[in-house]
């Protein structure tokens, strides 16, 4: 659920943010439900027009011959994931496959050549690992680790999460985060849908697509053509919907805030919105104070690492539960 600017709840897609019809149930779109741009799906989603019509299976069998490609995962935009079986090492690794426009761009080429190789560096148990990447046949792909399991939006929508998982959830992706962003990567698309969790409840973040490496002062704009401003409207932070050229790791912050939130109360923070314990009064009060703070409009007002999301988290639940008043507040 979110706040309407007529001051109504709308309810909107946990995935994509985008405002779900009336009478729908699920907290989740169809489109996302059916795994458009998404690593999990039980069926192959629909395709609308203008996106990326992907190759069969077993016609990319004919490109990639050391693979063997056992189903779609999802589809969207910017690509298609397949489930496939590396023969010679046995195992089974997520393909994401771009669309054939993206070959003849000399500037995306690039770029590609140097982000992935930075991302293909990132190994940490909580990011979904880049094994190779490269082009053939008109075909910029990467070769990535399969996780069995589902995103968070997914697990949001089939039932309510409990605030020791939330604990446990958003805590690995501090960590996760922590390691990018002490190498100069910014996510820049921290959602539920970009975040995996395996049947053991190992978090693992994936679609690194819209990252930013910073080398000193030098910014490279990530993967995808620059635009005035990237990412997932719900989750993006105030100097993201601005297309500010200023975005740094802070952003990620704001995200995670958001993230939270939703996972404490079940929905997406905007417009003014009640501190989490007053949206839902069972919370422990102490949690807003972390909360409120991630999703500071000012980048300089927010936390300054991820680390201190989970220190302050840890603090929220060693403290007892007293008594507080009302907080509302907005983004500003």
């Amino acid at each position: 659920m979110s706040v309407g600017g007529d001051g109504n709840e709308v309810a909107v897609c946990a995935s994509c943010g985008q405002i779900l019809p009336l009478g729908l149930q699920a907290k989740i779109c169809p489109a996302c439900l059916l795994g458009q741009g998404a690593l999990f799906s039980s069926s192959e989603s629909r395709v609308r027009p203008g996106d990326f019509v992907p190759p069969a299976p077993q016609d990319l069998e004919l490109i990639f011959p050391e693979f063997s490609f056992s189903r779609l995962l999802g589809r969207g935009g910017m690509g298609a994931v397949y489930q496939a079986h590396q023969r010679e090492l046995e195992r089974e690794v997520a393909i994401k496959i771009l669309p054939p426009e993206t070959a003849r761009d000399l500037e995306f080429q690039e770029r590609f050549r140097r982000e992935a190789a930075t991302l293909a560096q990132l190994d940490h148990p909580n990011i979904v690992g880049l094994f190779d990447y490269g082009e053939r046949e008109g075909y910029f792909y990467f070769v990535m680790e399969y996780v069995a399991g589902a995103d968070l939006a997914v697990r949001m929508a089939d039932a309510e999460i409990s605030t020791k998982d939330v604990f446990a959830i958003v805590s690995q992706i501090c960590e996760a985060l922590d390691y990018s962003h002490a190498r100069g990567v910014v996510h820049r698309d921290i959602k539920p849908a970009n975040i995996l969790i395996d049947d053991n409840g190992l978090v693992k973040i994936v679609d690194f697509g819209l990252a930013k490496v910073v080398r000193g002062d030098v910014v490279d704009p990530g993967l995808t053509r620059t635009q005035s401003s990237m990412g997932t409207p719900q989750y993006m932070a105030p100097e993201q919907m601005a297309g500010s050229e200023k975005v740094d790791h802070r952003s990620d912050i704001f995200a995670i805030g958001v993230v939270l939130y939703e996972l404490l109360t079940g929905k997406v923070p905007a417009g003014h919105f009640k501190a989490p314990s007053v949206e839902k009064e069972t919370l422990n009060p102490r949690l807003d104070e972390v909360v409120l703070r991630a999703l500071r409009s000012e980048p300089d007002q927010r936390y300054q690492k991820v680390s201190d999301i989970k220190s302050g988290l840890e603090e929220a639940i060693e403290q007892p539960v007293s008594s507080a008043n009302a907080i509302h507040v907005g983004w500003k």
